[in-house]
C-alpha cells in the first residue's frame, strides 16, 4: 500500500497514513528550503547589485560597498543565528579579516564547501569553496548548516566542541576562541 494523505477540513490537519514514499522529514526540508529561497530572492532584489552579461549568461555581482562588519553582525542577529559571537569570530578567521580571496571572489564568509545532504544557496564552486551571489547568501547558508547539524546544541561550549569535531584544522577552535576573546574585550 502506497499510503494516503488525509486532509480533515474540520480541524485543518493533515494526516499521513502508512506512507512509504513521502517522508515528513523531507517535506519539512522542502518547505524550509522554499522559505529560504523566498527570503533570498527578497534580499537579492533589495541588495545593491550590478548585473552584467558574460558569455551569454547573466551574472550577479554584489558590490563590496554593500558589505561591512556592522551589517554582518546585524544580519546574523536578524536571522537569529545561534551563538552569534562565535559565528562572527568564524567569519573573521575564515576571511582573514574580510580580506581573503574566497571572501572577495566567492562571497563566502565561512569557508563553506559543497554540502552533501542539506538545503543550500550555493551557485557553484571556485577556489575549492562554495560560491554565492552575495555575502548575505553565505550567511543564510550558514544558518541552514547550523539548523541542519547543530540544532540540539544548547551552550557556547557545546557549539565550540561541535566545531572542533567538524573543522579540518585541529587549531580551529583555539583560533576562534582567541578572536572571540578579543571581540568581547
Amino acid at each position: 500500500m502506497k499510503g494516503k494523505m488525509i486532509i480533515d477540513e474540520n480541524d485543518l490537519s493533515i494526516k499521513i497514513v502508512e506512507n512509504n514514499y513521502i517522508k515528513l522529514k523531507y517535506l519539512m526540508i522542502l518547505l524550509f528550503g522554499l522559505f529560504i529561497l523566498n527570503l533570498t530572492i527578497l534580499f537579492i532584489i533589495q541588495s545593491k547589485s550590478i548585473i552584467y552579461i558574460e558569455s551569454e549568461k547573466q551574472v550577479i555581482v554584489t558590490s563590496r560597498i554593500d558589505f561591512s562588519e556592522e551589517k554582518l553582525i546585524k544580519y546574523i542577529n536578524k536571522l537569529k543565528i545561534r551563538f552569534p559571537n562565535i559565528v562572527y569570530a568564524q567569519a573573521i578567521l575564515e576571511t582573514n579579516g574580510f580580506k581573503s580571496k574566497i571572501f572577495n571572489e566567492n562571497h563566502n564568509l565561512f569557508g563553506m564547501k559543497m554540502p552533501i545532504s542539506r538545503p543550500t544557496l550555493v551557485v557553484g564552486t571556485a577556489n575549492g569553496h562554495n560560491v554565492y551571489n552575495n555575502w548575505r547568501e553565505s550567511v543564510i547558508d550558514y544558518a541552514l548548516f547550523q539548523t541542519t547539524y547543530a540544532k540540539n546544541i544548547q551552550t557556547e561550549e557545546e557549539y565550540l566542541q561541535f566545531l572542533e569535531a567538524y573543522a579540518e584544522n585541529t587549531l580551529y577552535v583555539t583560533k576562534v576562541s582567541k578572536i572571540l576573546k578579543d571581540i568581547k574585550q
